[in-house]
């Protein structure tokens, strides 16, 4: 993969990170965003059927992820450390509140997010072992994360990066690392917000 490539693509995905997460106009932006990433990823994605296995490891593996990310919670707040002004602040300004809003997060901003960063960056590392590919395409995606100037949300990137960068290793199918994805956000926005 062409690393020069990569870095002036993930500094354009950055400015448009930064640009959504400090505009009162986040929907309208980051959503015009994963239209190009989309289109940039479809040439790269190989599309499978999922088998009832691929189910359970997606559904599970969101279950899982989402039980790591409210354990870490509360161990945070167990050590008082000061994370309930980014939490209120990931809620106020990015989780969906008018129907639209909800399609776009389903339809477009989740599948997008693994068609680019698993499907397609992840996938062209390909001169790296598994390993370094997983590590390697979560700090891409927590670097353009890094842009929202909020840790939280950087740290999530990075750990769901990595869940969901093994999940398409190992399974070798981006679907998986979709289902996941929804699995976890479902949990996080809807059913059981963080505090």
């Amino acid at each position: 993969m062409n690393w020069l490539f990569s870095f002036a693509l993930s500094f354009v995905i950055g400015i448009g990170f930064y640009g959504s997460f400090t505009s009162t106009s986040f929907w309208v932006t980051f959503p015009l965003l994963y239209i190009l990433l989309v289109i940039i990823s479809l040439k790269y994605v190989s599309w499978s059927f999922l088998t009832k296995a691929d189910w359970i490891v997606g559904i599970m593996s969101g279950v899982i992820l989402y039980g790591l990310f409210a354990s870490g919670n509360a161990f945070m707040q167990w050590l008082h450390i000061p994370i309930e002004p980014y939490v209120r602040h990931l809620y106020s300004s990015i989780s969906p509140s008018v129907w639209w809003q909800h399609l776009l997060m389903f339809l477009l901003i989740i599948p997008g997010e693994e068609l680019f960063w698993r499907g397609y960056l992840h996938k062209r590392l390909f001169t790296l072992s598994p390993f370094q590919r997983t590590i390697v395409a979560a700090s891409f995606y927590t670097a353009a994360h890094l842009c929202s100037l909020n840790p939280l949300l950087a740290l999530a990137a990075f750990v769901g990066g990595i869940m969901w960068g093994a999940l398409f290793e190992w399974r070798q199918k981006i679907e998986v690392a979709m289902v996941a994805h929804v699995v976890f956000d479902v949990l996080l926005v809807y059913l059981f917000p963080l505090s």
